[in-house]
C-alpha cells in the first residue's frame, strides 16, 4: 500500500482514519500535531468530503499551531454554559453530554464516576432511601 503524507486526502481515506462515533452520522478526525491529539468533528457524512476537510484541517493547524485552531473550531465560551445559579451534577452532566466527543460508553463510565465522586463529598450512603419522595430520599440531598 502506497504511503501519503496528512497533506493528501487519500491518507484520510485509509482505514481507521476516519471515525464516525455512535450515534453521529458526521465523520470525525483525530488529529495529532508536535505531541498534542486532538478530536475534531468534520461536519460532513460523506467520507471523501470528510478527507479533503482534514487535509485542510492539518494544514491549517501545520500553519497556525493547535491552538489557534483550538480557539477558532472549539471556542470554550460555547463549552461551559452561563448559570445563574447552582446546577446539580445531573444538570451538569446533561450539559457536558452535549458537547462530548467520545463514546457514549465512556461517557457513561465517567457520569458514573463523577456521581461516585460528588456523593462520597456529601456523604450520600449507597440505599433505596436516596432515590424519591418516600421516606425523605431526594428531599434530604
Amino acid at each position: 500500500m502506497k504511503s501519503y503524507s496528512k497533506t493528501d486526502a487519500r491518507y484520510w481515506l485509509k482505514p481507521g482514519k476516519l471515525k464516525k462515533y455512535k450515534g453521529s452520522t458526521n465523520f470525525s478526525a483525530y488529529i495529532q500535531y508536535r505531541g498534542e491529539r486532538h478530536s475534531f468533528s468534520l461536519d460532513t457524512p460523506n467520507k471523501e468530503a470528510a478527507a479533503r476537510k482534514a487535509t485542510d484541517l492539518f494544514k491549517e493547524i501545520a500553519a497556525h499551531g493547535v491552538e489557534a485552531v483550538l480557539k477558532n473550531r472549539k471556542p470554550q465560551d460555547d463549552v461551559i454554559p452561563k448559570a445563574h445559579g447552582i446546577a446539580t451534577v445531573g444538570e451538569w452532566i446533561e450539559a457536558a453530554r452535549e458537547y462530548s466527543e467520545v463514546k457514549a460508553a465512556s461517557f457513561t463510565g465517567y457520569e458514573r464516576a463523577l456521581r461516585q465522586i460528588a456523593s462520597e463529598i456529601e456523604g450520600i450512603e449507597k440505599s433505596v432511601a436516596r432515590f424519591g419522595p418516600k421516606k425523605g430520599g431526594s428531599v434530604k440531598f
